[in-house]
């Protein structure tokens, strides 16, 4: 147990991550030395597959995040076990010192350039992995082919125009009428999707944010092994995404049908969750799936019976613990273990890493790739040679680009109102996406007040003009005004982010206007109860921006603010962009912060993005307010891809947020009020 430096409390760690390392806070150099310069000769205990201390300090002092304290200031961390006798034998030699003053540094751990590699060379370079002349040209090698027979994986890598128009033989009709019977239903777009991906060897489900992916794939499954069990047949299923989260928001629901009870109970299917041992099993994880890595042998009874083909088995893994399986028997990593792949939040997951989970597919499995390309990309240390980006980027796109596989397009938002989706369309998703509920709206159980509440916070700027931004029919906002300073950090708009918060928190119905049913279609009753404290900082609002600096400051701005909220809460509700994805809030704020032009064109690329702003946009169900400076909306990239880019935010402030109001707004720096004049735009 440590704790954390006044400063540290935004450390880029969470329970469960293992790339840190602690020093001695005064030797810079400590992790790059060996330990045998360490040791300076001394004799101490190694772990028994080490013959000569080489090794780097790095390795020695690992440790795994097991707890985290932000607002206590509180970090608990785990040392390998291998190493701690030699570090107990180092500490009473009076060698190294980790009590007191030291330091949490992140550190390389590569887990997946071996596995890669093994993994690539058992797939083979069969004659359909056609030479590209433009990656002979990046890595100055000529391919050769292999002879041997081509394997079911690189089927999948390199044959997917021809797999996307094989039929796979399933009596669908029967299962869907279970489905419907049962309670199951879906809408059209989400069952030809179901159709399509159970009809034929290759499919890709495009499923924009709110429309029902996750569901989907959870009726594609079930459907799988409803159908396998009237055919009296065995099927192997993986679900595999980048995340756990993402797993599981297909695996434990489904699981609670299988295991019953319920009219789609199949207690002969047997369902797996893997994990690493460094990943701790949350509350959610029913205990009977939940299967660790804890040694070698963990998965090999779960291997042996993939291995037979005999039984309903589903496994949920990530693509590490896929390996992982697939080689507890230290076989070869291809092999015939899945008779049908889903891999979920696929732009997420690149092509190199998917090879692991394409790897133990079985001869005519069907492979199933589900995402949204308009999310963020998985992030890579260097660019991707010049076009050759659809190789080592998103395994989503490239089926769709280099194979020009199509899509299945999931087409009704359940999420937002109209506005977002229309904004969504200038994202480029296609034209046929349209909201369930398009006049979602937020359900104020007051007027704002016009004058100054005696509660209002001290410390705090009031201003009438914060009402402004409360109208329920002004579903997106942007207020704009010249900023010319801030580079991390910006006191206005996390003033202003927490004014915002104070006008709504007791004003905000927990449940939204105009919402309609998804099961029945018809209005949802409005509420006269506004959101509890724990509901407005985990359903009703959050707040994005790009910055970590940013970040703390808008966190602590709030906990001030609210003092007798749960301050874990609020700092959960303020987070990057890559963090929110994958969740939603009604009302959206974001804080871009920047304001020097210098800082806006040394970070263009990632504050311009695309794809960033549209992850933003698209957690919104129905107000979305962005506070940005104009020298943010006016930066002209000097890339040309980086301006196309930039496109998307620049047509909100400009074009989509169409109604303009000039206003001033207030915040104090220090004890001076500063008041910023800006204007206020809606759509």
């Amino acid at each position: 147990m440590y704790k954390l430096g006044s400063n540290s409390c935004e450390v880029r760690a969470r329970e469960g991550d293992f790339n840190f390392a602690l020093s001695p806070r005064n030797d810079g150099d400590f992790l790059d030395r060996r330990l045998s310069a360490v040791l300076n000769g001394a004799t101490v205990p190694l772990p028994h597959w080490l013959n000569y201390p080489s090794v780097r300090m790095e390795k020695v002092t690992g440790v795994t995040i097991r707890g985290i304290d932000r607002d206590n200031r509180w970090i608990a961390v785990q040392f390998g076990s291998a190493w701690l006798p030699t570090l107990n034998a180092m500490t009473q030699a009076g060698l190294l010192d980790l009590s007191l003053d030291v330091m949490l540094d992140p550190v390389h751990n590569d887990f997946l350039l071996k596995r890669l590699e093994a993994t690539l060379k058992a797939i083979g370079n069969p004659v359909l992995a056609l030479n590209n002349s433009a990656v002979v040209q990046a890595l100055g090698i000529q391919r050769r082919a292999t002879r041997r027979a081509t394997t079911p994986p690189a089927e999948l890598l390199w044959d997917a125009p021809r797999l996307h128009t094989v039929a796979v033989n399933r009596t669908l009709a029967p299962i869907r009428t279970a489905l419907i019977n049962g309670g199951f239903n879906l809408n059209a777009s989400q069952w030809v999707a179901w159709d399509r991906a159970l009809s034929y060897r290759l499919r890709l489900i495009w499923g924009p944010p709110g429309t029902g992916k996750s569901r989907t794939l959870h009726a594609v499954i079930l459907g799988a092994f409803l159908e396998a069990i009237a055919a009296n047949r065995p099927l192997r299923v993986l679900i595999t995404g980048f995340t756990y989260e993402a797993i599981d928001n297909v695996l434990i629901p489904l699981h609670a049908h299988l295991a019953g009870p319920g009219p789609f109970a199949s207690p002969q299917v047997q369902t797996f969750r893997l994990r690493s041992e460094t990943r701790p099993r949350t509350a959610d994880i029913p205990l009977a799936i939940d299967l660790p890595k804890t040694d070698a042998t963990s998965y090999r009874p779960l291997l042996t019976s993939l291995s037979d083909n005999q039984a309903l088995i589903f496994v949920g893994a990530t693509p590490q613990q896929v390996y992982n399986l697939a080689t507890a028997d230290n076989q070869p990593p291809v092999r015939a273990l899945f008779d049908l792949i889903l891999i979920d939040e696929a732009s997420q997951l690149d092509v190199a890493t998917s090879a692991l989970v394409l790897a133990p597919a079985a001869a005519d499995a069907a492979l199933i790739v589900a995402g949204d390309p308009k999310q963020l990309p998985p992030i890579h240390q260097a660019e991707a040679p010049l076009g050759l980006e659809e190789l080592v980027g998103p395994i989503f796109t490239y089926f769709s680009e280099r194979h020009g596989i199509h899509s299945e397009v999931l087409e009704e938002n359940y999420r937002s109102n109209g506005a977002i989706v229309d904004l969504a369309h200038i994202a480029e998703y296609p034209p046929s996406l349209h909201a369930f509920s398009p006049n979602l709206e937020i359900n104020l159980l007051q007027t704002p007040p016009t004058t100054r509440p005696t509660a209002w916070p001290a410390g705090l700027q009031w201003s009438p003009n914060w009402a402004s931004f409360l109208t329920p029919a002004r579903r997106a906002l942007a207020f704009v005004y010249t900023e010319g300073r801030s580079s991390q950090w910006n006191q206005f708009e996390a003033d202003a982010t927490a004014a915002l918060a104070v006008s709504l928190f007791g004003i905000l119905g927990s449940q939204l206007a105009n919402e309609n049913n998804p099961a029945t279609g018809n209005p949802i009753p409005l509420t006269t109860t506004p959101f509890s404290a724990q509901a407005f900082w985990s359903t009703g609002i959050g707040i994005v921006t790009p910055h970590r600096a940013q970040q703390a400051l808008v966190t602590t701005r709030l906990q001030h603010v609210f003092p007798t909220h749960n301050p874990t809460l609020i700092r959960r509700a303020v987070d990057t962009v890559e963090r929110f994805q994958g969740q939603q809030r009604d009302i959206m704020i974001a804080t871009f912060a920047l304001g020097d032009p210098d800082a806006i064109g040394s970070e263009e690329e990632f504050l311009l993005s695309l794809n960033r702003f549209n992850v933003m946009a698209s957690r919104t169900r129905a107000k979305l307010i962005v506070l940005i400076s104009r020298e943010v909306v006016d930066h002209l990239a000097s890339d040309m891809t980086v301006l196309r880019e930039s496109g998307l935010l620049k047509s909100f402030v400009e074009t989509f947020c169409n109604h303009t109001q000039a206003m001033t707004l207030p915040y104090l720096r220090g004890t001076t009020v500063v008041n910023v004049p800006g204007e206020l735009r809606w759509h």
